[in-house]
């Protein structure tokens, strides 16, 4: 019996190139997380004299899209975001899938944390991006919540 990767077929799935890809397609699922915190981490703190000082530098203008919308203090938010969302889109599948309900109960009460966190920092700038902030955090709240009934 052998057995072939659906999408190359000329790939047989117990061979020695199959197994080299596997390995780096595992590795690239921990170093995209982990390096995407650490990378987005490393910019900010090299940005953080020039955003507090308020005097533009080379990089802290090509980042701002990433801290513009927060307040100055919380110019770091951002990275708490990134956090968030590999939690609810990635950090969730380490929980085992038998133990969907589980995960569902762990992403409710992540999702409740930032929907209480958030008004009480108020790390936005305006207030037009903290609503809509708010709503999106309300949206991905209820849909989990949702989806928790539906499981039962």
């Amino acid at each position: 019996y052998r057995s072939f990767l659906w999408s190359s077929p000329e790939l047989e799935c117990d061979s020695r190139e199959a197994a080299r890809l596997r390995a780096a397609a595992i590795a690239v699922l921990f170093v995209w997380p982990l390096g995407s915190l650490i990378g987005l981490a490393t910019l900010l703190v090299c940005i953080r004299g020039a955003v507090s000082r308020r005097t533009p530098s080379g990089l802290s203008s090509a980042s701002r899209v990433l801290w513009a919308e927060f307040r100055l203090r919380w110019y770091w938010w951002r990275l708490i975001e990134h956090f968030r969302l590999l939690m609810l889109t990635g950090g969730l599948l380490l929980i085992p899938e038998r133990m969907a309900f589980v995960r569902l109960i762990v992403a409710l009460f992540f999702c409740l944390s930032f929907l209480v966190l958030k008004p009480m920092l108020k790390p936005n700038a305006r207030k037009d991006v903290a609503a809509l902030s708010m709503a999106e955090q309300l949206v991905t709240f209820v849909l989990i919540l949702g989806y928790s009934f539906i499981y039962l």
